[in-house]
């Protein structure tokens, strides 16, 4: 790669980072975000509401996140900013929302922050965007479950959740009825969130790949680590287990992705291993050949390679 060319990419990367963390840095100084004794009743109405919600909100805080409320967010609930960048860990909530509304969020961005993996330059497309999904798809049946778990005690709350996830919310009713079983209400509620249309899974992977972008520009280790199914299994727990089978998470519905973004992660990695490593493209294997494609006519072409079972991160280095 010549020497302007990477200048250039590095340059934009910069920015981009730096426009970000001076977005961030702006919403945590203003007046307007603090930790205030909301934060406090809210943390006490949610933990007598559903003790699986005091479960997991004491973790993030274990962990050492901060609950903090912002003016800046508009429409948003809230988000989960990692401790990187400067930024230490947050779970940011809009205080322009009510309790309500907030009670369920906060559990789905505990459950973030109480996720072990994160997102990180080094990991392949592949990787970062299943390990993506599978983290928004657990903080999603977590927040299902707490909010089944405040129906009655706090019945706006569960309303408020019940509007926004008709869908979620019936499939953990129905997993929950009788048995009471967490897991397998987390399990049936986690798959059904891959259930999605193919556009909002699309945009879904399009947002996770153009992140991975910004942070790899002109990194040389990026885009190498693949990511396998123990790894994955791993971000779905519950009680110290894994409520998620491996088959699921090798299958159509969680490893599939569509011929656009496959198309996409394989023009984003070639370009990158022929400009760092000096390869000729033809001989360059993406992760792209990870997933199963998912073909416009609704066809499936199955995986070039099988997910590996065990271990964390295999190296790539511009291999399947």
């Amino acid at each position: 790669m010549d020497t302007v060319g990477q200048q250039a990419r590095k340059t934009v990367a910069e920015q981009m980072i730096r426009s970000n963390k001076n977005r961030m840095q702006e919403i945590f100084s203003r007046k307007e975000t603090q930790k205030t004794d909301r934060a406090d009743t809210l943390l006490d109405r949610l933990k007598k509401a559903s003790d699986f919600a005091g479960q997991v909100v004491d973790q993030a805080l274990n962990d050492g996140a901060e609950i903090v409320f912002s003016r800046e967010l508009g429409n948003v609930d809230g988000f989960y900013t990692q401790k990187e960048q400067g930024l230490s860990k947050k779970i940011v909530l809009n205080a322009q929302m009510s309790d309500e509304r907030l009670m369920s969020s906060l559990v789905r961005l505990a459950r973030y922050a109480g996720q072990k993996v994160v997102l990180d330059p080094q990991m392949t497309m592949h990787a970062a965007v299943t390990i993506a999904r599978a983290k928004t798809a657990d903080a999603k049946a977590a927040e299902a479950v707490a909010a089944y778990e405040m129906r009655f005690s706090e019945p706006e709350a569960y309303q408020a959740f019940f509007e926004r996830n008709m869908l979620l919310a019936g499939c953990c009713y129905y997993a929950m009825q009788g048995t009471k079983n967490v897991s397998r209400a987390l399990c049936n509620v986690a798959k059904t969130w891959y259930d999605r249309p193919v556009q909002k899974m699309e945009g879904f992977d399009n947002n996770v790949i153009n992140a991975m972008c910004a942070k790899g520009m002109g990194n040389k280790t990026a885009f190498k680590n693949n990511v396998s199914l123990e790894t994955l299994r791993g971000i779905f727990l519950h009680a110290g287990q894994s409520y998620m089978e491996t088959d699921f998470l090798s299958g159509v519905k969680a490893n599939g992705i569509s011929e656009n973004m496959a198309a996409k992660i394989e023009r984003i990695e070639k370009y990158h291993h022929q400009a760092f490593d000096g390869k000729n493209s033809e001989n360059i294997t993406t992760s792209a050949g990870r997933f199963n494609i998912i073909c416009a006519n609704g066809t499936v072409r199955p995986t070039q390679k099988r997910l590996s079972v065990s271990g964390q991160f295999s190296r790539s280095a511009g291999r399947s």
